[in-house]
């Protein structure tokens, strides 16, 4: 577990675990929550026509499903990893 992140630019050890996890956690919350407000943003202009704000809109819920995806796969494994006691990162 005592493995360079390129996310914080760190070592993720003993000391660090914790807010690395919380990264993790809010990374997600704030994915999700840009997902769905856009989302609501798009169903709410539907009989405003279809324009380029539309456009860059659904492009942007692509990108940020796609970063989802990922930053949910790793909050789920470290979550795992907690639940099962095997989050044992060790000192750097």
């Amino acid at each position: 577990m005592d493995h360079h992140c390129p996310w914080v630019n760190n070592c993720v050890g003993f000391y660090n675990y914790k807010f690395f996890y919380l990264l993790l956690v809010y990374a997600a919350f704030a994915e999700l929550y840009a997902i769905g407000l856009l989302g609501y943003t798009l169903t709410n202009r539907a009989g405003q026509g279809f324009g380029a704000w539309d456009i860059c809109a659904i492009v942007t819920i692509g990108l940020v499903g796609l970063f989802s995806l990922a930053t949910l796969g790793l909050l789920g494994f470290h979550t795992h990893l907690i639940l099962a006691n095997q989050a044992r990162p060790f000192i750097c």
